[in-house]
């Protein structure tokens, strides 16, 4: 029997990544309830899953590759249900649309199930029903890490098979200018990311409208972190806090023979960011405040909203006007005007709640 995340202590090990890891699982509850009913702390926060705030973790899954091995027909088809029905249930569908299969015989992408329609992944298998694997992109990792349920599936699973993380990236953000590029470029320059053993991790600095960005490590490694102006990225206003300060740290972990990656990442997440570059990564942990994706969504969103508003200012305003000048009262306006798309990228995801956009002021 499974018990609940709140009231489980749940286990701590330091996580210096310089030697393989041993497979490890804990038992955590999966709680059945509404969707958007998930928060339990308060709403003024914009909140994530209860998990991720109740022990205060500050980073973030954003992308995960995760295979299930069952080893007979009936165990491969009772996960494969069990793994749908759990995506369902955080918001995310599988579709007809096939991804690419490379390794695998079938697939079929993901996309989320509300008006955003956004493809979030993918789910493959083999022929042979030996081998499942999920692909979540950071558009569906925010579906899990919004929801009560979380991760807390995989741990079930590794209870009756072998289930291995072959990727897994976890992201930090931070407002503070000291932490931003110049600070990876700084603890490059001072060895921190070097580790006691080997040579200096391959660096590569890219700069575009977008902002700049650095990676360190490569491609071909277990381990890399990229480092971004997320702000830019997004193209927020130049004089915007976001555009200035908001800059993203994100490791990314690579399954390997000799570095298996355990499902305790999906739940201490923080151990494993410091963990993989401990030097300059301690510096950094500390120091942010907690990734709070709702937040981040709402705001976004609300920036294409505002951009959207400034466009029909401009196109229709003095349309507007004269309607206003002729004594229209506004209501008549907008309901003249007003129109609903069959998809369009100002809406608001399913995790987040009227109570949400009521909680965090429209700028």
């Amino acid at each position: 029997m499974l018990i609940n995340p709140l009231t489980e202590q749940v286990k701590v090990i330091p996580k210096i990544i310089s030697k393989a890891f041993d497979m490890t699982t804990f038992p955590i509850n999966r709680n059945k309830t509404n969707r958007s009913g998930e928060n339990v702390t308060d709403q003024t926060m914009i909140t994530d899953c209860a998990y991720l705030t109740h022990y205060q973790i500050k980073s973030r899954i954003d992308y995960l590759t995760i295979q299930l091995k069952p080893t007979t027909d009936l165990e491969f088809q009772l996960s494969s249900e069990v793994l749908v029905n759990w995506l369902n249930t955080i918001g995310i569908k599988a579709v007809s649309t096939e991804p690419n299969l490379k390794y695998f015989d079938q697939g079929c992408l993901l996309q989320t199930i509300d008006v955003t329609q956004k493809f979030c992944g993918a789910i493959k298998w083999n022929d042979t029903n030996d081998l499942i694997q999920l692909e979540l992109t950071g558009v569906g990792c925010t579906y899990a890490n919004t929801h009560s349920d979380y991760f807390f599936i995989f741990n079930a699973f590794a209870e009756s098979m072998e289930v291995q993380i072959q990727r897994i990236d976890i992201a930090v953000d931070t407002f503070e200018k000291k932490h931003g590029l110049r600070f990876m470029q700084q603890a490059y320059s001072k060895g921190l990311y070097t580790a006691a053993t080997g040579g200096k991790p391959k660096r590569e600095d890219y700069s575009s409208e977008k902002g700049k960005s650095i990676i360190i490590g490569s491609r071909h490694s277990h381990k890399q972190i990229i480092g971004y102006e997320k702000g830019r990225e997004l193209s927020y206003p130049i004089n915007s806090l976001e555009y200035n300060n908001w800059f993203r740290h994100e490791v990314r972990l690579r399954s390997r023979k000799s570095q298996p990656i355990p499902i305790d990442a999906l739940f201490n997440p923080d151990e494993f960011f410091v963990g993989a570059y401990p030097k300059a990564n301690r510096r950094l942990i500390k120091h942010v405040t907690p990734r709070v994706i709702k937040r981040e969504v709402i705001k976004a969103t609300d920036k294409t909203l505002s951009d959207k508003l400034a466009y029909a200012k401009h196109q229709v305003g003095k349309t507007i006007f004269s309607a206003v000048d002729r004594g229209l009262d506004s209501e008549i306006i907008v309901q003249k005007i007003i129109r609903k798309g069959k998809k369009d990228n100002i809406c608001y995801p399913s995790y987040i709640t009227d109570e949400d956009k009521k909680n965090y002021i429209f700028d």
